[in-house]
């Protein structure tokens, strides 16, 4: 989600983030947006990112 914010501001073309917006009222565990994610892991279907460097995301490094 992070990898498609940063690309949505930047001058080159968008493409939309696949598949559909969780309910709030039921987020999955972890990272709330691993569903939708192109770069996801195993810890984020478990742990929730802290905030790091204005940035929720534990494979920020990998951007």
């Amino acid at each position: 989600i992070t990898k498609a914010l940063i690309h949505a501001v930047s001058n080159e073309s968008s493409s939309p983030v696949r598949g559909a917006v969780p309910e709030l009222t039921r987020l999955p565990t972890g990272c709330p947006f691993h569903p939708r994610c192109g770069i996801s892991r195993e810890i984020c279907t478990r742990v929730m990112p802290q905030m790091e460097k204005g940035v929720r995301c534990h494979l920020q490094a990998e951007m």
